[in-house]
C-alpha cells in the first residue's frame, strides 16, 4: 500500500515537472491573438512567452499568473472581449491600464482572477463597469483611479454587483474620479474591505463616515488626500475604524481642528498630512495647553510642507515607536531649542529623519544624539554655515544616508574624540562652499565603508589632489561636477582608488587631455 502512495506521488511529480517546461500551447496562441488588437508589444515569438514582457507565469505549473497589458491597445476606444482570457485558467491578476477602454463585451467567467486594474481609462458608465465584472467570483482587488465615474453611475455599480463580489473585495481604489461624500452610502455592504483609496475626488464633509464604520471593521487603509476636508473632525469621524492602520490625508485643506482628535484613532501606525495648512496660527492654543496628542503607536508620520515652527515639535512627544518622520518644507529654525529652558529631544527610535528646506543652524546639529536607530538623515537647504561640528553625527552609530546639500558649509570638524560614521554609505555635499583646501580634515571623520560621495558645485578651484580620498578604500563613484578641477595630477593618482567605478567630472573645466593610464578600475567617467 505504502509503495503503491509513493508510486503516485512520483507519477506526479513528473507530470508537474513536465507540465511546468515553458508556456502551453494554447495559451501561446491566445497571447499571439491578443497582439493584433496592440499598437506595440516587445514580444520575441522564438521565446518561451513566460520570458515574454507583461507576462507573468506560475513557477510550478508554467500557466499564465499575470498579464501587465497596459498602454499597449490600439489608441481607438476598446471594448474588451473576455472570452481572449478564458484560456488562461491561472489567470490571477489582469492589469489593462491606459488601455482605452469604454466597456467589456461577452463576458465569460474568469473563475481564479483575483485582481483587475482598468485605472487610466475611458469608463465612465454604470453600464460600462458592469459588464467588465460580471463573471469574476474570486474577485479581491478592484483598481478604478483616474477614469470618469460621478456619483450617481458608480452607486449604481456598487447597487448593483452580486452580493458575494461585495462581500469578496478587499481592497478598492476609486482614486481621481468625481464622487461626492454620497458614494460612502453606496458602500456599505463591502464588509471584507482592507484598503479603499479615494483621493483626488470631491469629498468635503464628514458625511456618511461614520455610518461607514460599522461595515468597515477591517478596514486597514484609507486614502482620502487631495480632498477638501477643512471643515471635518476626520479624527472623530473615522473614530469607529478599529483596524485602521493608514491614513492618508495628503494636501486636503486640513486645519488642526480638523484633526484635533486623530489620536481616538488608536491603532494608527501610519499617518500623511504633507501640504496642509497646519501652520502655527492654529497651533497656538492647542499646543500650549497640551491638549492635542498623536496617536501613541504612530511608525510613520509625514508632515512636509505645512509652515510648523518650533513650537509645534512639544506635540512629538509620547511617540515611542516613531522610525519615520518627514518635517521638509517647514519653517522650523535655528537650534530648534522650544523655549528657553527647553530643548528638544527627538523619539528615539527614528530611522528616517527628513528636515530638508526649513532654517535650522549649526547648533541645531547637537540635538540629533541619542538616536542609535537613524538610517536616513537629510539635512539639505537649511542655514548650515562655515566649520560645521559633525560630533553629534558621529554618535549616530547606524546613519547609512546624509545629505548636507545646499547649505554653506565651508569645512567638517569633530572637536570630540568620537567614533566615526562606520555604517555611512552615501554623503552629499553639493553646493556648498568647500574650498578643497580643508578636503581632507573633512573627510577624516568618515568611514573607509563609505560607497558614494557627491561634491558638486563647491569651490575646489584645483585645490584637491586624489590623496584626500586615500582613506576611503571602498568609494565606488564620486562626484565632483561643476567644480575647477585645473590639475591633472589628481587624475594621474585617482586610479589608487581600486574600488572607484563612477567618476563624474562634468563641467569642471578640466584643460588637458586626461592622462591614459590610472582609470584600469573605473568603468564610467562623465565629463562635459
Amino acid at each position: 500500500m505504502k509503495g503503491g502512495v509513493r508510486l503516485c506521488f512520483l507519477i506526479f511529480l513528473l507530470l508537474e515537472a513536465l507540465c511546468s517546461e515553458g508556456c502551453r500551447k494554447e495559451e501561446r496562441e491566445a497571447l499571439l491573438g491578443l497582439r493584433s488588437h496592440f499598437d506595440y508589444a516587445n514580444w520575441n515569438v522564438e521565446t518561451d512567452c513566460c520570458e515574454w514582457e507583461g507576462v507573468e507565469c506560475n513557477s510550478s505549473t508554467g500557466r499564465v499568473a499575470q498579464l501587465y497589458l497596459y498602454g499597449v491597445w490600439k489608441s481607438t476606444e476598446q471594448y474588451i472581449n473576455y472570452s481572449h482570457f478564458s484560456v488562461f485558467k491561472d489567470l490571477k491578476e489582469l492589469h489593462l491600464e491606459d488601455s482605452n477602454i469604454v466597456g467589456c463585451v461577452e463576458a465569460e467567467e474568469l473563475s481564479n482572477l483575483e485582481l483587475l486594474d482598468m485605472s487610466y481609462n475611458n469608463l465612465d458608465t454604470a453600464a460600462g463597469i458592469l459588464s467588465c465584472l460580471d463573471g469574476l467570483p474570486s474577485l479581491k482587488s478592484l483598481y478604478l483611479r483616474y477614469n470618469s465615474f460621478n456619483t450617481s453611475s458608480l452607486t449604481h455599480v456598487f447597487e448593483s454587483v452580486s452580493p458575494k463580489l461585495r462581500s469578496n473585495l478587499e481592497v478598492i481604489d476609486l482614486s481621481r474620479n468625481y464622487l461626492s461624500n454620497d458614494i460612502l452610502a453606496s458602500m456599505e455592504g463591502f464588509t471584507s474591505l482592507k484598503e479603499l483609496y479615494l483621493s483626488g475626488n470631491l469629498l468635503d464633509s464628514d458625511l456618511h463616515f461614520q455610518a461607514l464604520c460599522s461595515s468597515f471593521k477591517n478596514l486597514e487603509v484609507l486614502d482620502l488626500s487631495y480632498n477638501n476636508l477643512n471643515h471635518t473632525d476626520i479624527g472623530s469621524a473615522l473614530t469607529g475604524l478599529s483596524s485602521l492602520n493608514s491614513l492618508y490625508l495628503t494636501n486636503s485643506q486640513l486645519s488642526w481642528r480638523s484633526i484635533y482628535n486623530i489620536s481616538k484613532l488608536s491603532s494608527l501606525e501610519k499617518l500623511h498630512l504633507g501640504g496642509n495648512n497646519l501652520n502655527e496660527s492654529g497651533t497656538g492654543s492647542i499646543l500650549e495647553n497640551d491638549t492635542f496628542k498623536w496617536p501613541t503607536n504612530l511608525q510613520r508620520l509625514s508632515l512636509w510642507s505645512n509652515s510648523l515652527s518650533n513650537k509645534f515639535l512639544s506635540s512629538l512627544r509620547g511617540l515611542p515607536r516613531l522610525q519615520f518622520l518627514d518635517l521638509s518644507y517647514n519653517q522650523l529654525e535655528g537650534s530648534l531649542d522650544i523655549s528657553e529652558n527647553e530643548t528638544f529631544k527627538w523619539p528615539t527610535n527614528l530611522q528616517y529623519l527628513s528636515l530638508r528646506n526649513n532654517r535650522l543652524s549649526n547648533r541645531f546639529v547637537s540635538s540629533l544624539r541619542g538616536l542609535p536607530h537613524l538610517q536616513f538623515l537629510d539635512l539639505s537647504y537649511n542655514q548650515l554655515k562655515g566649520a560645521l561640528d559633525i560630533s553629534a553625527l558621529l554618535t549616530l552609530s547606524s546613519l547609512t544616508n546624509l545629505d548636507l546639500s545646499h547649505n554653506g558649509i565651508q569645512n567638517l570638524v569633530a572637536h570630540e574624540d568620537s567614533k566615526s560614521l562606520s555604517k555611512l554609505d552615501v554623503l552629499d555635499l553639493d553646493e556648498n562652499m568647500i574650498d578643497g583646501t580643508k578636503l581632507r580634515e573633512s573627510l577624516r571623520a568618515l568611514s573607509s565603508s563609505i560607497r558614494e560621495i557627491s561634491m558638486s558645485y563647491n569651490y575646489f578651484n584645483g585645490t584637491i589632489i586624489a590623496g584626500d580620498f586615500h582613506d576611503l578604500s571602498n568609494l565606488e563613484d564620486l562626484r565632483l561636477d561643476g567644480n575647477t578641477i585645473t590639475d591633472n595630477e589628481f587624475f594621474k593618482n585617482i586610479g589608487n582608488l581600486t574600488s572607484l567605478k563612477i567618476l563624474s567630472v562634468s563641467d569642471c573645466y578640466i584643460n588637458d587631455i586626461l592622462p591614459p593610464t590610472g582609470f584600469f578600475y573605473i568603468k564610467r567617467i562623465c565629463r562635459s
